[in-house]
């Protein structure tokens, strides 16, 4: 039998990893599966590249993003999520690839990846919008 889940997160991007904090916040049963490694798509960003936005705009889970420049870089983005992720301790799948999100007639929904079949009550599709 599949496990049942209250949510399911898609993608283990920032905003991913932000939704994993408030759903370990309220107590429930969730469940992030990232097709990469955490935070994916900024481990692809250019090796040098420095973000748009300053550290304490990127800040997840009230947790500071201390860093040198008033913007940080790639690296120091990729340390601060990790650093989340060990905090936070996340339910989290990574290198699994979602292929179908179904509802079903009990307004639950199905998850298909190329790994497993879940189920949950709810669905966030965190995937981002840069990616390879």
């Amino acid at each position: 039998m599949t496990e049942q889940y209250d949510l399911i997160i898609v993608g283990g991007g920032p905003i991913g990893l932000a939704c994993a904090i408030e759903a370990q916040k309220k107590n429930l049963h969730y469940l992030v599966i990232e097709k990469g490694a955490i935070v994916n798509s900024i481990f692809n960003y250019p090796l040098y590249m420095t973000f748009f936005s300053t550290a304490e705009r990127l800040e997840i889970g009230d947790i500071p993003f201390n860093c040198l420049a008033p913007k940080p870089g790639r690296q120091e983005a990729l340390e601060y999520y990790r650093n989340i992720h060990r905090y936070f301790n996340f339910n989290i799948n990574l290198f699994e690839k979602v292929f179908e999100v179904k509802k079903l007639e009990n307004e639950s929904f199905k998850i298909e990846t190329d790994k497993n079949t879940y189920q949950a009550k709810n669905v966030i599709i965190a995937t981002g919008f840069y990616d390879i």
